[in-house]
């Protein structure tokens, strides 16, 4: 039997990602994005121009329901429904397990880091839990990222591919800035929310060729 192997493409950005995370998992552990850093100034900052511009802060609402975890869950599911329905059973195999992944690394890395959320004066939202990654982000990434993946390599021709990985990487970037907007996260946490993300995204790609 042939060995399964990670493509180089792939490999590498699993690399960058994961180390990405790995960096501002040691930088939140360890206090150096705490008080007075550059995650707390960006948060005011964010917070400041969501109050001065109320229709910033209504999109950043509505916007931040694309990586909302019952949205993303549901359309993890029917995508891979689709695609196991129509003979893809290794892509719909991908697609859930990027998904559970990032599920399991969101929740075991909040409750190892168990960093609080932004404390504002003024906030515009308020969320639950712990703060590191972001949640929405995390799962934003591990949705959308691997259906891109899939739609490139079943359905998509070349001309259209740079589009919809594109389109993806919007999407979660859109997500991820609107938890910073709203002042439930810092960028640290959405930041690596995405790196966990890509890196599931990459290194599970074997599964879609045997």
């Amino acid at each position: 039997m042939r060995a399964v192997k990670v493509q180089p493409l792939a490999a590498r950005i699993a690399v960058v990602a994961a180390a990405l995370f790995l960096g501002l998992l040691v930088l939140v552990s360890t206090g150096a994005l705490g008080r007075g850093s550059v995650d707390v100034h960006a948060d005011a900052a964010a917070n400041a121009a969501v109050r001065a511009h109320p229709a910033l802060l209504s999109t950043a609402h509505a916007v931040t329901n694309l990586g909302a975890p019952l949205v993303v869950d549901i359309l993890a599911v029917v995508a891979a429904l689709a695609l196991w329905f129509t003979g893809h059973r290794r892509a719909a195999t991908y697609v859930l397990a990027v998904r559970i992944g990032g599920q399991i690394v969101a929740s075991g890395v909040k409750v190892l880091v168990g960093r609080p959320r932004p404390v504002l004066p003024h906030p515009v939202a308020h969320a639950v839990g712990h703060s590191f990654p972001s949640g929405h982000a995390t799962d934003a990434a591990s949705v959308y990222l691997p259906l891109a993946v899939v739609v490139c390599a079943l359905f998509a021709g070349r001309a259209l591919r740079v589009s919809i990985v594109a389109l993806a990487m919007l999407i979660c970037l859109a997500v991820a800035t609107t938890r910073v907007l709203l002042g439930v996260h810092y960028p640290s946490d959405v930041l690596a929310g995405l790196a966990a993300g890509v890196a599931l995204t990459a290194i599970l790609t074997p599964v879609l060729d045997p």
